[in-house]
């Protein structure tokens, strides 16, 4: 099946069009204390709120969930609504928050015997315990979900999981610079991806590859799977996917020596994480700036993007270590460092 980004842009826009709607319903339930129509409009609704980034609308829709489903004594939908709040808390880098409501939701879904929760969640953790530089944890949540998801009867939702698990598991091995093993799996995820018309999937592992190619010395391979990943996420309207793949792509191109279509990305990334208040992502890009200007031989501007870096660090007193590591990468006197944004 090709992707279709029309349709998928298209429902992301009709949740668009009614989200106020959908906001004062969501809150007209929680305050009438109705939990059951909470639970059903989160359930419909989070997914849109996640994929645009409205995080803190996102986080108070999932918090009121998880209070209904608490109301009801509904573990099944508990488990889901924790796993859900715990997504919000990932996409902002709230990673103690995330793997706390993770492990939780971990519990619950194996007290109950439900399989795909149990799947879907232990790679949301994965991905939590690899940005927390916990690799042989992450590998192993990951192993675990792609082996849940293995056992259960094939369908689209089932192909769907295990496509995520894959491209995930294959992230942390290219961290590990098993490149050979990574690139197998990001092709089945892209294989499966395409197969069943996920367009956002397809755009995260087409940028997973373009990075592994990037960090096998291949600019050119790198920067058209990127420039393919960046074209899918402006058609589905997202901005923060159109932030990271952009950094990605000012990398590849920078070490194709296009310096100025490097910077011109990067300057747009600054714009919309500032936009979506992602100080995590904002510093990164920074980071990206400062790399890309070492390699164009500007070395006072590094230094100003390194200077806006550490000032945005320095505020981010949950996640200083990430951010202190990130830091050392980007020393002016090293040669030209990996992904950063990785």
């Amino acid at each position: 099946m090709p992707i279709d980004i029309d349709r998928e842009r298209a429902a992301l826009d009709w949740y668009e069009q009614r989200r106020d709607e959908f906001l004062s319903a969501l809150e007209l339930a929680h305050r009438t204390e109705r939990p059951d129509q909470v639970i059903e409009l989160a359930t419909s609704f989070a997914p849109f709120l996640t994929r645009r980034s409205y995080w803190d609308e996102g986080e108070q829709v999932m918090q009121w969930a998880v209070l209904a489903a608490d109301r009801l004594d509904d573990a099944r939908s508990y488990a889901r609504m924790i796993d859900g709040l715990g997504t919000i808390h990932r996409l902002q880098s709230r990673w103690d928050e995330a793997a706390a409501e993770f492990s939780q939701a971990l519990e619950r879904f194996r007290e109950i015997g439900d399989p795909i929760g149990e799947a879907r969640t232990l790679s949301n953790l994965g991905l939590v315990l690899r940005k927390r530089g916990q690799a042989e944890p992450a590998q192993k949540a990951f192993l675990a979900s792609i082996e849940l998801w293995r056992q259960l009867k094939p369908s689209e939702a089932q192909r769907f999981g295990l496509a995520r698990s894959l491209n995930n598991l294959g992230m942390t091995l290219r961290d590990a610079g098993r490149y050979a093993d990574a690139r197998r799996l990001f092709m089945d995820a892209l294989e499966m991806r395409q197969a069943i018309g996920d367009a956002d999937g397809v755009s995260r592992t087409l940028s997973n590859l373009g990075q592994l190619a990037l960090r096998e010395g291949d600019a050119n391979d790198a920067a058209e799977r990127l420039m393919e990943a960046l074209e899918i996420r402006r058609g589905l309207g997202d901005q923060h996917g159109v932030a990271r793949t952009g950094g990605q792509l000012a990398l590849a191109l920078a070490a194709r020596g296009e310096f100025d279509s490097a910077r011109t990305l990067l300057e747009e990334a600054v714009t919309i994480r500032r936009a979506l208040g992602d100080r995590y992502g904002e510093m990164q890009t920074f980071l990206q700036i400062a790399q890309v200007a070492r390699s164009a031989g500007r070395p006072d501007d590094a230094r100003s993007a390194l200077a806006s870096a550490r000032e945005i660090a320095d505020g981010l007193q949950a996640r200083l270590d990430t951010a202190d590591a990130l830091l050392e990468l980007s020393d002016l006197d090293a040669e030209q460092g990996e992904d950063l944004n990785a």
